[in-house]
């Protein structure tokens, strides 16, 4: 999350300013779909990578993470593994960016929400 307010309008403008230039060249998506293609496409792909090559490798890490919950009969997948996927999807971009800061201030945004979860589980 931006902490600063005049940053967070001018990404937002930048954002909307995209969608708008995507939707020029076709009419027919609507400004939400112009935004979210302008920013998939162009602003965090060259990043990432491809979105079929990024989801599959965080499926991988969510394989591994998630394989002791499928045998455990459980119905809801527990909060510190929610957490560990949320890592994994980080991970994932890290592999493709390793020097995306933004992934590794998540990760441990992510960490710091799973210690929580752990304390509250002990409490």
């Amino acid at each position: 999350m931006l902490g600063n307010g005049s940053a967070a309008t001018t990404l937002a403008t930048d954002r909307q300013r995209l969608g708008s230039t995507r939707q020029a060249t076709c009419p027919s998506l609507t400004p939400l779909k112009a935004e979210a293609l302008a920013l998939v496409d162009d602003e965090r792909g060259p990043v990432y990578g491809p979105p079929e090559e990024d989801f599959s490798r965080a499926g991988r890490i969510w394989g591994a993470i998630l394989d002791k919950w499928r045998d455990s009969g459980e119905p809801d997948v527990p909060p510190e593994l929610v957490a560990l996927c949320l890592i994994g999807v980080k991970q994932s971009r890290l592999v493709e960016t390793p020097s995306d800061h933004d992934s590794a201030v998540d990760i441990s945004g992510y960490a710091q929400c799973l210690d929580r979860v752990q304390r509250w589980r002990r409490a």
